[in-house]
């Protein structure tokens, strides 16, 4: 398994390929959020542009979008999140991806230690 980079939008990327990445919401996020009662997956097979909204997650407070991190195709979803939403609550950063995208986009994505730098400003 190889480190896992984050977006601005507290979505987290794995490379698992040459060009394969799974995607997925940061425990940060999911713990703003509270708990997840529904999840709305991006279309496989759709091109998505980094920064596009390609899904949704519903909590008992509110609606948010799932943005893409980077440009690529959507190769994949995690089917289980339809049956299993709380996934997203139990093990964000494992069985609760969301999807695969293939892409050869080196959009900047920032490492764990950058990632929680953020986190900290936006806790304040």
């Amino acid at each position: 398994m190889t480190e896992k980079r984050f977006s601005r939008e507290h979505i987290w990327i794995e490379k698992i390929g040459s060009r394969t990445y799974r995607i997925g919401l940061t425990p940060f996020a999911i713990e703003r959020l509270g708990e997840v009662i529904a999840v709305e997956l991006p279309v496989k097979g759709e091109r998505v542009q980094a920064g596009q909204a390609i899904g949704t997650v519903e909590t008992a407070k509110t609606v948010t979008d799932l943005y893409a991190p980077l440009n690529g195709l959507v190769s994949e979803i995690n089917l289980r999140l339809m049956e299993e939403p709380d996934l997203l609550n139990r093990n964000p950063l494992d069985q609760g991806w969301v999807a695969v995208l293939e892409s050869s986009d080196s959009a900047a994505l920032w490492s764990n230690e950058e990632y929680d730098t953020f986190v900290k400003g936006e806790s304040k």
